[in-house]
């Protein structure tokens, strides 16, 4: 009797912590890539930036429409598209458009 329901809190067990695996390494926005948020304002006309992981830089226009941190070195999740009708004076990055951001 207590080794069935050992066994059944056992497969339990297991599945709710594959499920809490799982989900810390899916991105929060789908189709998004992870970043990093950069600051940079030490070079004329740039403020924060997102860095991804493949070292691409991104000029957001729409950063501070999400409710995420927005500070130096906070991780997130970014879904995008080209602003092509854009320019900045940064130049230090592609400039696009937001369409999901969540912090990691």
């Amino acid at each position: 009797m207590y080794k069935h329901i050992l066994k059944k809190l056992a497969i339990v067990g297991v599945v709710i912590l594959s499920m809490v695996y799982s989900c810390e390494t899916k991105p929060c926005c789908e189709g998004s890539e992870i970043g990093t948020i950069k600051d940079y304002s030490s070079l004329d006309g740039c403020s924060f930036m997102v860095e991804l992981t493949d070292g691409e830089k991104l000029q957001v226009i729409n950063l501070n429409d999400f409710d995420v941190n927005i500070e130096d070195g906070n991780k997130i999740s970014i879904s995008y598209h080209e602003a092509e009708a854009m320019a900045g004076i940064c130049m230090a990055g592609k400039m696009v458009e937001a369409d999901c951001i969540c912090e990691e």
